[in-house]
């Protein structure tokens, strides 16, 4: 008995199935459906395209602003940037200048002495050759 009422079920979803199939009402009826579900939808990312143009309108407007305001403030911090690097390569000149002078001296120092030795030197290698 079971089995019987089993295929009466499978049968009668299958006649159900197959009447669906020829009667194509129900797909007139989703495309309908979908063409409504398309045009909201359309409305829908057109709004939200047009508040992100003019989101992103406001926005560049803005950011020109900014812009023009920068240049003042920019050459402004550059020129006093300028005045600083250049006082710090007047200094550095100043520096090695001095330093360079200071080389010079210590080197005709050096030199100085180094005669001074040498002859020295000679003169007490004259001594000793001639005590020998």
């Amino acid at each position: 008995m079971d089995m019987k009422k089993i295929t009466q079920k499978i049968k009668k979803a299958q006649n159900q199935m197959q009447a669906l199939l020829q009667d194509r009402s129900w797909l007139k009826d989703a495309k309908q459906f979908a063409e409504k579900q398309k045009a909201e939808l359309q409305t829908r990312v057109e709004k939200e395209l047009a508040q992100a143009k003019a989101l992103l309108n406001k926005e560049r407007k803005s950011i020109e602003a900014l812009q023009r305001q920068l240049p003042g403030q920019v050459k402004g911090e550059v020129k006093k940037l300028k005045t600083f690097v250049d006082q710090q390569k007047k200094e550095f000149e100043k520096l090695i200048k001095t330093l360079g002078t200071q080389a010079k001296k210590k080197a005709k120092s050096a030199q100085g002495r180094s005669k001074k030795r040498s002859k020295s030197t000679k003169s007490t290698a004259k001594k000793a050759a001639s005590a020998n």
